[in-house]
C-alpha cells in the first residue's frame, strides 16, 4: 500500500501512524486516536467498510 499505490497519491516515508492501524514488531496493536480502546478486529471492519464511500468521494 505504500509504494505500490502512485495514481492515489504517495504516502511513502514518515510514521506508521499514518495507516490508521499497524501492529508493531512486538505484537502490540497501533490504532489511530479516535479508534483507540476499540478491538483490532472490529477497526478492520469498520475500515474495510468505509473505504468503498472514501474512494468514491475522490474527484478523479
Amino acid at each position: 500500500m505504500e509504494y505500490g499505490t502512485q495514481s492515489l497519491g504517495s504516502i511513502k516515508g514518515g510514521s506508521a501512524a499514518k495507516h490508521i492501524m499497524y501492529r508493531r514488531n512486538s505484537g502490540e496493536w497501533r490504532l489511530a486516536a479516535p479508534l483507540r480502546g476499540m478491538e483490532p478486529q472490529a477497526v478492520w471492519e469498520r475500515l474495510r467498510a468505509e473505504l468503498p464511500r472514501e474512494l468514491t468521494a475522490l474527484s478523479w
